[in-house]
């Protein structure tokens, strides 16, 4: 078995593994050019039977992301605490966030201000909007937040660019793909109530699509070599 570790993570904080103009093309890098490098150097078998792709939090995110997308070059996807599945459940979270908050005028006070161990939610407001609503267009921070839409507005146009980049709202998509994948392995605690893990379970269940589920007692960070072990020992069966 050879372990690939991408890094994710971008001056604003997280890339989702998604192509932005104002984060990077991290999806593109991910499946693309890590996948023919590795390939290029190592002796592998190039099929998708024998090339999984794994992740926590956001990384498993990424994972379901673009291992749905991409069932040409991965056959098996792996998510730990996936976060979010389902961005729905955090609405409230990043309104309350984003509300009255002082602005930054510029990255480098964006990445020293807002910082994920002093605000978590901002935080990640902005990481989700350099990701999934960036605007090339718009300086210093090339990037729309949500929730700024004016009252008579029925819909946060911004808001929906989120939704639209929700694993949740993917399946529809891309069904057909996920139910040609080998294996689905997908896990979280059950102190952890805003992944909408419940909710994605249920959307693959709905197009009867199958996966291995597994709910521990805990929360995000809790045994987390451990389930990196087990879910490694289950995807490796299938090549055994």
């Amino acid at each position: 078995m050879i372990i690939v570790a991408v890094d994710g993570t971008t001056a604003f904080g997280g890339s989702y593994y998604t192509d932005s103009p104002t984060g990077g093309n991290f999806e593109q890098y991910v499946s693309k050019e890590v996948v023919q490098y590795i390939d290029s150097i190592y002796r592998t078998l190039k099929s998708p039977s024998s090339r999984a792709i794994t992740g926590f939090s956001m990384g498993g995110y990424g994972a379901i992301k673009i291992g749905m997308k991409y069932n040409d070059l991965f056959g098996q996807i792996g998510s730990l605490s996936g976060s979010p599945l389902s961005i729905r459940y955090r609405k409230t979270i990043y309104k309350r966030a984003l509300a009255n908050h002082e602005k930054p005028k510029s990255v480098d006070e964006l990445v020293n201000k807002i910082t994920f161990e002093t605000n978590w939610s901002l935080a990640a407001a902005y990481a989700k909007a350099s990701a999934f609503s960036s605007n090339p267009m718009k300086s210093p921070l090339f990037l729309d937040l949500p929730f700024e839409v004016s009252s008579n507005e029925t819909r946060d146009t911004i808001w929906q660019k989120w939704l639209d980049d929700d694993p949740l709202s993917l399946v529809s998509q891309y069904h057909k793909n996920l139910r040609s994948l080998d294996q689905i392995y997908i896990d979280h605690g059950d102190d952890e109530t805003t992944l909408g893990t419940e909710d994605f379970i249920r959307e693959l269940l709905r197009y009867e699509i199958g996966c291995t589920y597994y709910v521990f007692r805990g929360d995000h960070v809790d045994e987390l070599l451990l389930r990196h072990v087990r879910m490694l020992q289950f995807l490796s069966s299938r090549w055994e």
